[in-house]
Formats: structure tokens, C-alpha cells, sequence
């Protein structure tokens, strides 16, 4: 076993605690024990692993705190402790800021208190702290998390505008900031710059806030969106403002959910027919007029709740 360098058993029903033994395998690079029953406590022989570069627990029943000792593994790139809440973490520990972490995910791992500043100091690209209990601002220090190309902030109760330093993240592909209390507008999050050819987004999620100020009238033009193909902002009431036409410049557009926003206006004919999409929910807003001529298949039950649209997929309009 000491010359083993990988060791994958996800997804099993594998019960019981962690032996200390593992201590033994100095040549595994990657161990995943994920989806699994396993409790008690990580031990502090992982630290012993000293060739571990990804380490994945992640969706089981393990106890805390994490053992220092992982921050003696050096070479670690990726940790995933995501769903153990009985780990009850509080706060991320400092000490993983000493190692270089690629990726790390810590969702409903009972975070609680603000965001902690030696994030800033990391280079982290992978960030998940979704469904636990932070609250406060997002900091301005987050524009320091140059290196990030994914975050998942969704599920806490963070409650702020979104700061103008956002846009200084220039690799960031996704966002799920859903399910706060985010407010001010969303334009922070569209105008992000871009380090071309990279930091054009792939999917967007600002759903269940409080954002106001609408959607920005020239989002189909901003560098950072044209590769976006999941946008959601539903059910911000505060939203309002209308439907841009210039969304319809987004040609990779498979999702689209505005929801519950407050919009007003019509449905520019532009964004119908955009040749990827396959979801456009709109539902439970102001909207008027006749929906636009469209060949993709959308069910009625994204416009519903408009009293003033007509025209397919719902009733056609009166004469």
C-alpha cells in the first residue's frame, strides 16, 4: 500500500471512521473518499501523506476541526470538504492560507462571520463556501482574488453591494452568488474585465437578492459576456427596468431566467431567437405586448403571470 499514488472509492456506502494508517501512503497524490458514511474526525496522520495533491471528503459525516497538519502537505493543489456540516468550521482556517491551493470547497461546513482577508493573499481558482452562514460585506479585497475562475458564495445571508474591485477579476468563468441579500446594481459583476482569451463567462447566477437598477442596457456588449450560456436573475423584486435588446447578441445564451424582477416593457424579438436557447423564463413580472416570433421550443409557463403578454406559447392575442 505504500506505493499506492491513487486511491478513488466515491460514491460507496463506506461507514466508520478514517484509520490513522493512511499516514502510510507518502506516495498517494490523489485520495477521494467523497459520497460517502464515513465519521469522527480527519486524523492528523493525513499530514504524514506528504505527496497528497488532491484530498476530496467531501459529502460525508466528519466531526472538526481540520487538523493543522494538513497545512504540512505542500504539494496539496485541491481540498474538498464540502457538506459535513458536523465539521462546524466557524471560520476557514488560517492555516490553509500556507498552502497553495488550486481548489478548495468548504460548502455547509457551518461557516459562520465574514469573509476572512487572508483569502486575498491566496491563489485559489476554485472557491466554494456555498450554504453555510457568512454574512457581512463582500470585501473590497476580493478584486485581490486575481486567480479566481470559479466562486460560489450562494446560500449565506452576505449583504452589500457588490464592489467595483469585483471587476478586477479578470479569469472568472462563474458566479453563483445566489440566495443573499446583495443589493445596489449588477453591473460590478457584468462589466468585469477580461485577460483575453480567457475570463469570458460561462454562467451567472445573482437569483434570490436584492439587487435594484435593472440590467444593464449594453450587457450583450460587455467583453466578459459574449461566451455566456446561463444567465439568471430572478426573483430580485428590486430589479426593474426592462429587457435589454442587446441581449440578444449573445449568441451562446441556453438559459435565461428573469423571473420575478419587477420588468416592464416588452420582449425584444432579438432575444427569442437566439439559436442555442432552450430555457427563457420571464414569468411573474410587468411584461406587455405580443411574445416575438421564435423557433425555439420555450414552455408557456416562463412567460405566465404577465397579464399583459399574448401570442405563443400562451393565448393569442385579441384583435
Amino acid at each position: 500500500m505504500r506505493s499506492l499514488q491513487r486511491f478513488y472509492l466515491s460514491d460507496n456506502h463506506i461507514s466508520g471512521e478514517i484509520p490513522s494508517s493512511i499516514g502510510q501512503l507518502v506516495n498517494a497524490t490523489d485520495f477521494y473518499l467523497d459520497n460517502n458514511r464515513l465519521s469522527g474526525k480527519i486524523p492528523t496522520a493525513i499530514g504524514r501523506m506528504s505527496s497528497l495533491q488532491a484530498l476530496d471528503l467531501s459529502s460525508n459525516h466528519l466531526d472538526g476541526p481540520i487538523p493543522v497538519q494538513i497545512s504540512q502537505l505542500t504539494n496539496l493543489q485541491d481540498l474538498h470538504l464540502s457538506f459535513n456540516p458536523a465539521l462546524n468550521l466557524r471560520s476557514p482556517p488560517r492555516f490553509l492560507g500556507k498552502i497553495n491551493l488550486f481548489q478548495l470547497g468548504l460548502a455547509d461546513t457551518g461557516l459562520v462571520g465574514v469573509l476572512p482577508r487572508w483569502l486575498a493573499s491566496t491563489s485559489i481558482s476554485t472557491l466554494d463556501l456555498s450554504s453555510n452562514k457568512l454574512d457581512g460585506k463582500m470585501p473590497t479585497w476580493i478584486g485581490n482574488m486575481t486567480n479566481l475562475s470559479n466562486l460560489n458564495l450562494s446560500n449565506n445571508a452576505l449583504e452589500s453591494a457588490i464592489p467595483e474591485e469585483f471587476m478586477n477579476l479578470t479569469l472568472l468563468l462563474t458566479v453563483d452568488l445566489h440566495a443573499n441579500k446583495f443589493t445596489g446594481p449588477i453591473r460590478p459583476v457584468l462589466a468585469k474585465k477580461t485577460s483575453d482569451p480567457l475570463g469570458h463567462y460561462d454562467s451567472i447566477d445573482l437569483s434570490k437578492n436584492m439587487f435594484t437598477g435593472g440590467i444593464d442596457g449594453d450587457m450583450g456588449g460587455l467583453p466578459a459576456m459574449d461566451s455566456l450560456t446561463a444567465f439568471d436573475v430572478s426573483y430580485n423584486p428590486l430589479l426593474g427596468g426592462k429587457i435589454p435588446k442587446s441581449m440578444g447578441n449573445l449568441q451562446n445564451l441556453a438559459v435565461v431566467r428573469m423571473a420575478g424582477d419587477g420588468l416592464t416593457g416588452t420582449i425584444p424579438a432579438g432575444v427569442l431567437n437566439i439559436p442555442s436557447l432552450a430555457v427563457f423564463d420571464v414569468s411573474y413580472n410587468r411584461l406587455r405586448g405580443m411574445i416575438p416570433a421564435h423557433n425555439a421550443s420555450l414552455s408557456a409557463g416562463g412567460f405566465k403571470g404577465n397579464p399583459g403578454l399574448c401570442g405563443a406559447p400562451l393565448p393569442p392575442c385579441k384583435r
